[in-house]
């Protein structure tokens, strides 16, 4: 597209001001303030910055609570994973939930979804999240727990089936993510699975903002850009091909899930066989809240739909509210961790995914003022997240999971009060200290065991271990 058409739109939708320095580029630079203007949709984005003008006043008042949604309602028990009468009808159901499961996944119906568009940058680096190492006695990154866990999960669906199916793994990154994130994959081998199970795929950028939607330069030759949030996804799908490749391969069942979560268990199949026993069209696991007042997004029903509503949302009063149980009533705590159907995601990506309302991240944007001085001005990046979608679900059910067991992110630099890799570190070793004693295993007193993915997904193949005792710091491999 040539400067003439792509000035010409830009100043159709009021943003002709980007240009404002062209004449004084050269040539080559010219070329890139070209290039870094035709891949921006102005009207869409004039669209979008009109849909968040109504929350965009209370964003700006950092001390003003934001509006409390007095439609919202706690879950139905019936659409969790905590609607059983007893404990015999509990372990019953889990194990029907497994076996459908494990089915889905020996017959190639199950696709793996990683969120990894993230760097590091509160931990003190540029590289993306899941090249991270916890300090295990492994040395494993997150990328590699997490690629060691679908070829078990893999491994345990073939065998039950009797096949030799492949768990897709579809990997999103972002332009400061990507080329580090494949480098790091062809170097480590794809951590065991074949090559042509792992498809890479871009999320996309949208301009930053000025509080008046205008869009900032960078620099004299480039727009200020930033990732889409991992909403980002339901358009990445679609302009990566990745959503045509699913629907090619057969795939009914999508895991999708955030890289930073030592934890996680991509593919697991108790939530996937949960989820088709429920029939439902998507899914979330949660955590239930620590304690009322705990900062965590939670999973409501609103009059528009099922959402995840934001701590500042809820009324005092409702999140102190508890069930005949004790439970706190709104107690599912969001873990960005869910389950979608094809046709469900299908649909999303193709019908809802353009009206979706973006989220305002408050920023300040590096910028250059009329002198073409670096600078630094109040603006906006425009997100979305991935549960936005969960309005347009008709049969959403909700996996409780404990929190020791399946979360613990990876979010802080050393020294911070939570979520830093010491923590991590921590966690993965409870969780596997408490598999190995209930394998019949004896740690001793500061004992440290690692147990591969390879060898045991959820705690499960550790006979072996009965009567034996752990010192010192071990790493169990398959």
């Amino acid at each position: 597209m040539s400067y003439t058409e792509v000035k010409a739109r830009a100043e159709a939708a009021g943003q002709g001001h980007i240009f404002q320095f062209y004449d004084d580029l050269s040539a080559d630079e010219q070329r890139e303030l070209v290039e870094s203007a035709e891949k921006i949709e102005f009207d869409s984005v004039n669209t979008y910055f009109q849909r968040v003008l109504p929350s965009l006043g209370a964003s700006k008042e950092a001390d003003v609570p934001a509006k409390a949604d007095r439609s919202l309602k706690p879950l139905s028990k019936q659409m969790t994973s905590r609607s059983f009468s007893d404990i015999k009808e509990a372990m019953n159901e889990r194990q029907k939930w497994l076996k459908s499961g494990l089915t889905a996944i020996g017959q190639g119906e199950v696709a793996v979804v990683l969120l990894a568009g993230g760097q590091g940058t509160r931990l003190g680096s540029a590289n993306p999240k899941g090249m991270f190492d916890v300090e295990l006695p492994s040395g494993k990154s997150l990328f590699q727990l997490q690629g060691e866990r679908i070829l078990k999960a893999q491994r345990l669906g073939n065998e039950h089936e009797g096949t030799n199916a492949q768990i897709m793994w579809y990997v999103m990154t972002s332009a400061p993510t990507h080329d580090a994130t494949v480098n790091f994959f062809e170097k480590n081998k794809f951590f065991g699975l074949e090559r042509e199970q792992v498809v890479f795929f871009q999320q996309n950028t949208l301009p930053c903002l000025t509080l008046e939607g205008k869009i900032i330069l960078e620099k004299p030759s480039k727009v200020a850009t930033a990732p889409d949030g991992n909403g980002g996804l339901y358009r990445g799908l679609v302009t990566g091909g990745v959503l045509d490749d699913m629907k090619a391969r057969g795939t009914k069942h999508i895991h999708a899930y955030c890289v930073d979560n030592v934890l996680v268990k991509p593919a697991d199949p108790y939530f996937i066989g949960f989820s088709i026993e429920r029939n439902a069209d998507t899914a979330a696991k949660v955590v239930p809240k620590s304690a009322p007042q705990e900062k965590v997004g939670v999973l409501c029903q609103t009059a528009d739909g099922f959402k995840i509503v934001e701590y500042s949302e809820i009324e005092t009063r409702l999140t102190e509210l508890r069930n005949k149980d004790g439970d706190l009533l709104f107690d599912a705590g969001n873990i960005a961790n869910h389950y979608f159907t094809m046709d469900f995601l299908e649909d999303v990506c193709t019908k809802h995914r353009e009206t979706l309302t973006h989220h305002i991240a408050l920023k300040k944007i590096p910028t250059i003022d009329e002198k073409k001085e670096a600078t630094k001005l109040d603006g906006m990046k425009l997100e979305l997240f991935i549960f936005d979608i969960f309005q347009f679900s008709e049969r959403l059910a909700v996996y409780y999971v404990n929190r020791e067991d399946e979360f613990s992110p990876l979010k802080n630099a050393a020294g911070a009060a939570d979520g830093t890799s010491k923590h991590c570190r921590e966690d993965l070793l409870s969780l596997h200290a408490r598999w190995l004693k209930r394998a019949g295993a004896r740690l001793e007193e500061g004992a440290e065991v690692e147990v591969s993915p390879l060898k045991s997904y959820d705690g499960e193949g550790l006979a072996s271990v009965k009567g034996q005792t752990f010192t010192g710091t071990n790493h169990l491999d398959e």
